[in-house]
């Protein structure tokens, strides 16, 4: 009975931090390369954030994986800022509304959000690329998922970020664009 009287406090602590801490984590990943954004908030305090570029080796299983650390205040900054402007009002879309269709050669954008490490929403658009690599989405619904990537877009430089690291990597590393294979062949 003494021995639980000390670890009492503690185990109290530990299950009160548990259950009022909330940890919210969106991930986006782009069309056209293997780029994918995540940033996370603690209690809507602690925030960070990191983009994952990854390769692959031609005719071989090795892959590069690089990883870039965002700025915790761009990360606040940028997570924020997709909160405000609706990244998971998606949800509440029908995929009848010519939304969410997959294309059969095509790639995608997807928005993924989790709460506590268990995913709350997740969507995918088909062939949805930010303002700066194509046109303006004329689709209301895919163009507000337009408008979410734009401002990672333009925090992050996303397409010159994969393309400076694409360029430091050797020879016979790739990546796929739709159904297109993109390999560096010189160094």
């Amino acid at each position: 009975m003494r021995h639980f009287m000390k670890i009492f406090p503690i185990i109290t602590i530990l299950l009160f931090t548990n259950l009022f801490s909330q940890k919210i984590s969106y991930e986006i990943s782009l069309c056209g390369r293997n780029q994918k954004i995540i940033l996370t908030s603690k209690n809507n305090k602690n925030y960070k954030g990191l983009v994952i570029n990854e390769f692959f080796k031609r005719n071989s299983d090795k892959k590069i994986i690089k990883k870039v650390k965002i700025k915790k205040s761009v990360a606040k900054s940028l997570f924020n800022e997709l909160t405000e402007q609706g990244i998971n009002e998606h949800k509440k879309i029908i995929d009848s509304t010519r939304c969410g269709e997959f294309y059969l050669d095509g790639d995608y954008l997807s928005f993924k959000t989790l709460k506590n490490n268990k995913i709350f929403f997740e969507k995918a658009f088909a062939e949805v690329y930010p303002e700066s690599e194509a046109k303006t989405e004329k689709n209301s619904c895919r163009r507000e998922a337009q408008k979410l990537i734009t401002i990672a877009d333009k925090e992050l430089n996303l397409k010159a970020l994969y393309s400076k690291i694409f360029k430091s990597l050797p020879k016979n590393y790739c990546y796929w664009s739709g159904i297109y294979m993109v390999c560096k062949i010189n160094k």
